[in-house]
């Protein structure tokens, strides 16, 4: 029976030991808080020691300053029993249940761990308990390997009535052949076993040499085993060694080019002029993309735009995208036509493209004195415009990709775009989002949802709204490409504003240049441009009154143009009058020849007019509508 609890506990020692070696080489950290898939992981290799060491169960759990268990592993050789376990005693279940005594030898450290035997639900086992030490050197977690005694007991119950029969009938002769045949081909092969197994965890990294199995065929099979187990265990081992370290080095790789991507193509990008806003955004899909986008001052006051996508993922694209974003930004800006830009940037990008990569890209020009929006296709999207009449697809020619074939061909198109219009620009990761069921969000969807979107939003905001969108239609089946989108809005032309101010001699010749100021304040097409000649009337007529009736030594006139109105300022140093209290409206022809007729007419042409005196100054102001 000792013998029996010895070679149970022996085994259970180098179960355990060998778990804390598998254990040592992935990181305790995550397993125990953070990363689901290192659990799996290592109940996986756990699930391959009980099977092959006959371990009926391998399990890791931390205990809190309370003294209660927190499960984290658990693995059994039976399915079944595995099943139940992990159902029962799953990640972080908490059990009351007291510290055994060699329990707390482990948790306190001792690194040998210890053996305790017990008979509970779980079946009559040998369990040993070692404890898991972090980098700080605490003990973090304890592992335990239980090893069943009910089925040696059986067999040493068996074995134990065939000795007492064959002993009983030939006792004495046979009594010596016994002990060297167990010795030879039992003990001996077990202890070898035994000694392997406990210098497992030291020679793991050395080649394992073979020998010879046992005649005995349970022996034999318990050797081969283990042989078999431990080569399994060292080149999984070295595997995920291996792995490790080249899934850390690429996710380093795609995080650094990650970086360099959103230093280039920034998540966010805002621009406004008196008749533009544009906003454009980038949301990242986990892999590194090859989206773009760009707005750009040009010198002559237009604003160029880009927006492309690189063909393929990962590291090569955002080198081949930040190569295609400045070859075209560069072209853009030298030449100002989209057009003539994308083509000898083709022709550059498949002079040094070996790996025969290519991109779609939409540029534009925006011209804010012809109101015009000259624009470009290579291969990309359709635009979407957005009027009054809802959103409808813009007809582009469909160019070709560039990085493909050397001569594009790629055209011009135009845009007149009209007051509170957009144009929506994204990648294909806007209409391609797949949901859950397979399905596409679609140019459909993405056309309902723009004609439906709120007027009064801000570019900003429909934008983020959009993206919210299908960010909330792929839900649970992720993001897998980079959704890209760059919205233009067309706001009315801001209303010209011209300040002019004359100082003037107090004479008739004067009017001459009161007369040119207000043309240059009213240039063709101009709303008040009708009604020219009745504000030169107007003007005229009180200007000549200051000069033949005030007496001023010093006279001024302020012309300006602003919200639709033009505003004439008469300003003189004579006598104070005020020709709004003047009443001209029952006089004579006679006494109106004295000023009044004058006073009169600009009271009829104008909307406005007002006078104040300040110091020693008249100062009449008229406006016209």
């Amino acid at each position: 029976m000792d013998q029996a609890i010895n070679q149970g506990a022996l085994i259970a020692k180098n179960a355990a030991i060998l778990g804390q070696t598998v254990v040592a080489q992935l990181d305790s950290e995550e397993m125990m808080e953070k990363d689901p898939d290192v659990r799996e992981e290592i109940h996986d290799i756990f699930r391959v020691m009980c099977k092959e060491l006959g371990i009926t169960y391998l399990y890791i759990f931390s205990v809190d300053e309370q003294g209660l268990r927190h499960r984290i592993i658990s693995a059994a050789a039976d399915d079944e029993k595995d099943r139940i376990i992990n159902e029962e005693m799953g990640f972080g279940t908490i059990s009351k249940e007291p510290l055994k005594p060699m329990e707390k030898l482990a948790l306190g450290g001792l690194e040998t761990g210890g053996l305790g035997v017990f008979d509970n639900s779980f079946g009559y086992v040998l369990t040993w308990t070692l404890p898991l030490i972090s980098d700080d050197g605490e003990v973090a977690a304890l592992l335990s390997a239980d090893y069943s005694m009910s089925e040696i007991m059986k067999l040493m119950h068996d074995n134990f009535m065939l000795m007492l029969m064959t002993t009983s009938v030939i006792f004495g002769a046979m009594f010596g052949l016994i002990l060297l045949f167990t010795w030879q081909f039992v003990l001996r092969p077990v202890r070898a076993l035994s000694d392997r197994m406990q210098h497992f965890v030291e020679d793991q990294d050395k080649d394992l040499q073979p020998f010879q199995p046992s005649r005995i065929t349970e022996v034999g099979r318990i050797e081969e085993s283990f042989q078999d187990m431990a080569g399994d265990i060292s080149r999984y081992l070295n595997d995920i060694r291996s792995l490790t370290a080249e899934k850390v080095q690429s996710e380093v790789e795609i995080n650094i080019a990650k970086r360099i991507q959103s230093g280039m193509v920034p998540p966010l990008l805002e621009h406004s002029t008196p008749m533009l806003s544009v906003c454009a955004m980038m949301q990242p899909a986990k892999e590194v993309g090859g989206d773009f986008y760009d707005i750009i001052d040009m010198p002559d006051g237009k604003i160029g735009l880009i927006i492309g996508d690189v063909s393929g993922k990962g590291i090569g694209a955002a080198l081949f995208m930040a190569m295609t974003r400045r070859i075209i930004r560069d072209r853009l800006l030298a030449f100002r036509d989209p057009a003539e830009s994308l083509n000898l940037a083709n022709e550059v990008i498949c002079r040094e493209n070996p790996e025969g990569m290519f991109a779609t890209s939409f540029a534009a020009v925006w011209d804010p004195d012809a109101r015009r929006l000259t624009y470009a296709n290579a291969g990309h999207t359709q635009p979407v415009v957005i009027n009054s009449d809802g959103a409808s697809l813009l007809e582009v020619d469909p160019g070709i990709v560039v990085g493909l074939f050397d001569d594009a061909g790629i055209q011009n198109g135009e845009l007149y775009p009209e007051e509170n219009s957009g144009l929506f620009l994204y990648t294909d990761g806007v209409t391609e989002a797949m949901n859950t069921e397979g399905e596409l969000f679609g140019t459909n969807r993405l056309m309902e949802a723009l004609a439906n979107k709120d007027k009064q939003q801000d570019t900003r905001s429909s934008v983020e709204e959009v993206s919210r969108q299908v960010l909330a239609y792929e839900q649970e089946a992720g993001q897998f490409d980079d959704l890209t989108i760059l919205f233009m809005h067309f706001t009315s032309a801001p209303e010209k504003s011209e300040n002019r101010r004359l100082e003037l001699k107090v004479d008739q010749t004067a009017i001459a240049e009161i007369r040119e100021a207000i043309r240059k304040a009213l240039p063709s097409g101009d709303p008040l441009e009708k009604k020219e000649k009745k504000i030169l009337v107007a003007a005229e007529e009180m200007f000549a009154n200051i000069v033949m009736y005030s007496g001023a030594s010093f006279a001024a006139a302020e012309i300006s143009r602003a919200d639709g109105t033009l505003t004439v300022c008469l300003e003189d140093d004579g006598i104070p009058f005020d020709p709004t209290n003047r009443d001209t409206g029952e006089k004579e022809f006679d006494e109106l020849d004295s000023g009044g007729m004058g006073i009169m007419l600009a009271k009829q042409i104008c909307q406005e007019m007002s006078y104040q005196r300040t110091g020693d100054r008249n100062r009449l102001r008229m406006v016209f509508e």
